[in-house]
């Protein structure tokens, strides 16, 4: 089972969340970075302020120094590398009819995955309950630290709540991330999954570039903008919500929204389905569509 965050004295508490703490762990975990002096080069800052923030995230169990990295002249440099510390992330990507889950370590690798079949339209509640289930399942005796959340929908960011999805009754207003925090007892995340992807592409420097458009394909389609490396919201928390853009193609086609001619009727995961079986294809669902077009089916 999950184990709470712990509050006693004598528990290693990871430092103050910074961006420099942030960009220190990614680049150690992708290996661009092996010692204190790599660091202070690649992101430009005081060795000093490396030396301070370095021994904070050893402190806290995050990262470890031993052994030596390649110095270019002078004493060899002590190489860094994460931790091995037991604290775990818990993550989950709800869809339609399913949900991916995953158990993570601080640098953001996987341990384990699993994949279960919810209803979203069932509400927040039955959904909520089934993901806990499956989450609890792959923590084992991990030291959960937080857990985070992507809805495939318009997300205040600010309360954890969803904001007038289209295909989600019962979920208007629901504040998701205090739910997951009275059941896991730890801080939680909640975003809108193309945010979330769109973020996670450029933590990863997929694309060196400080602006991108990540568009997410599913039962919708969506899209996360990242504008001088933070998430582009909209006033509304949907400016990346293209699924009902209107487009030409699909002008006499209905949507589930009630309007004609939206581009998820001919781009979404159920668009390419529909298309498909009116050809005379008989797939069961987007997967299927998807591994016809891996194996080269025109």
């Amino acid at each position: 089972m999950a184990r709470s965050a712990d509050r006693s004295p004598d528990r290693r508490e990871p430092p103050a969340s910074g961006d420099h703490a942030r960009q220190i762990v990614e680049l150690v975990t992708r290996g661009e970075a092996l010692s204190r002096s790599d660091l202070a080069r690649l992101l430009g800052i005081a060795p000093s302020t490396v030396s301070l923030r370095v021994q904070e995230l050893v402190e806290a169990g995050i990262l470890r120094e031993n052994g030596q990295a390649q110095s270019s002249g002078g004493r060899r440099a002590r190489r860094l590398s994460l931790g091995g510390t037991p604290h775990r992330v818990l993550a989950a990507e709800l869809g339609g009819e399913h949900a991916r889950l995953g158990l993570l370590d601080l640098g953001g690798h996987l341990d384990r995955t699993a994949t279960i079949p919810i209803t979203i339209a069932d509400g927040p509640e039955a959904t909520l309950t089934l993901v806990e289930a499956g989450l609890r399942a792959l923590t084992e005796d991990a030291d959960i630290r937080a857990v985070g959340i992507a809805l495939p929908g318009p997300v205040n960011f600010e309360t954890g709540s969803v904001d007038q999805p289209s295909r989600m009754p019962g979920w208007p207003g629901f504040r998701v991330g205090e739910a997951l925090t009275d059941r896991f007892g730890v801080p939680a995340v909640v975003d809108n999954d193309a945010n979330l992807m769109a973020l996670g592409e450029h933590h990863r420097s997929l694309s060196r570039d400080q602006h991108s458009i990540t568009v997410k394909a599913g039962t919708a389609i969506g899209s996360g903008i990242i504008v001088a490396g933070s998430v582009h919201r909209g006033a509304t928390a949907a400016a990346g919500d293209i699924t009902h853009t209107r487009v030409a193609e699909a002008a006499d086609i209905p949507c589930s929204c009630g309007n004609h001619g939206c581009l998820e009727t001919i781009a979404s995961g159920a668009g390419l389905v529909r298309q498909m079986r009116e050809r005379g294809v008989p797939v069961a669902g987007a997967a299927e569509v998807l591994e016809l077009a891996r194996n080269g089916d025109p």
